[in-house]
């Protein structure tokens, strides 16, 4: 099986109908979740809104995002 058909679908992860209330998303593994080619900005969204983070963890860089990431992908992740 191609490991494409592996990817969720933003459904299945949960991004706007998901089945647990937005505290209980498991922020350290939607990262994980992410198929490939994804920039850092929807895991920036998810932990800025997330009500369990303090608002200073904004850019990620304490869920360890890695800040290679914009040289991989050229895209700033904190803008």
């Amino acid at each position: 099986m191609p490991r494409e058909t592996k990817v969720s679908s933003p459904k299945e992860m949960g991004d706007r109908e998901s089945p647990l209330p937005a505290s209980e998303k498991p922020v350290a593994t939607i990262g994980h979740k992410l198929p490939r080619g994804v920039t850092g900005h929807s895991l920036d969204f998810q932990i800025r809104h997330n009500p369990l983070v303090p608002a200073s963890a904004g850019s990620g860089s304490k869920f360890g995002v890695p800040q290679s990431l914009k040289a991989r992908t050229g895209i700033d992740i904190n803008r």
